[in-house]
């Protein structure tokens, strides 16, 4: 025997069937735009609008939104170049970048959407070779700073011209072949090892001139002490110490004497 659906059964499915639909034609006739976003409205593939965050209407099957971020947007570009003494060198630049909000119709018709790949990534490499090719390659650490800001430079002009916006580059370490490497860390060390012994030799030369002058203050004492001591001074110490004798002295003679002869008492 047949079951049949119940009426109520196929209400509920109709109705939720022309929720579906409803939803379905709300979606294709509004959209909305995000903050920090423009979308471009193309009509039969043809840029007629560029409208700002917000609810927006759009015609079914006539007009097609594209959304672009106005966003500064965060990229990595691997550059390899060669610098003036022909060494290899490797880095990645992490570069920042926006479009202009003013020129997102422009943007998108030249560039599309893929303009970080299109003409981001080839204009960094292509000024980093260049910037790169100026400077020896242990000139590229020692310079660092100025390479980066040559680079930022350069760059930020080019990809104006894009109407692109670059806020900021910078540059991770460099890398150099094995060899360049090795070299570099050898040279560091005898720089060290040179440095130090420069500061020993000054260290020791300090110290042996603080005991040559330690010596001669010492010499000169005793040179001072031995001028000092005359025939003069030696018959005063003598009469100074016969004073302090004489004043000691209580006014009676020995009652005994020694050496050779018997005692002999003097009182008697």
């Amino acid at each position: 025997m047949e079951i049949k659906p119940s009426s109520k059964v196929l209400t509920i499915g109709g109705a939720l069937f022309a929720f579906s639909m409803a939803a379905l034609v709300f979606s294709s006739l509004f959209y909305t735009v995000d903050a920090g976003e423009k979308a471009i409205v193309l009509k039969f593939g043809k840029v007629t609008d560029v409208v700002d965050s917000g609810l927006h209407f759009k015609v079914p099957m006539v007009e097609n939104i594209i959304k672009m971020s106005t966003r500064v947007q965060k990229m990595d570009v691997h550059g390899e170049a060669a610098s003036k003494d022909l060494q290899s060198v490797v880095t990645t630049l992490t570069v920042n970048v926006m479009v202009r909000p003013d020129k997102v119709a422009q943007i998108y018709q030249t560039l599309k959407t893929d303009y970080e790949i299109s003409i981001v990534a080839p204009v960094l490499q292509e000024i980093f070779k260049s910037v790169t090719a100026q400077y020896n390659a242990e000139e590229l650490i020692t310079k660092r700073e100025l390479v980066r800001t040559q680079i930022f430079d350069r760059a930020k002009q080019k990809l104006a011209t894009y109407n692109l916006v670059l806020d900021n580059v910078s540059i991770t370490n460099f890398a150099f072949s094995r060899g360049y490497s090795e070299a570099i860390e050898q040279k560091q060390i005898a720089e060290q090892n040179s440095k130090k012994a420069e500061y020993d030799y000054q260290r020791i030369e300090v110290e042996a001139k603080q005991t040559v002058a330690r010596a001669q203050a010492e010499a000169q004492a005793l040179s001072l002490q031995r001028n000092a001591v005359t025939d003069q001074l030696v018959q005063l110490r003598k009469i100074e110490v016969e004073k302090l004798a004489v004043e000691k002295w209580d006014g009676h003679l020995p009652t005994t004497t020694g050496g050779a002869m018997p005692f002999l008492n003097i009182s008697k």
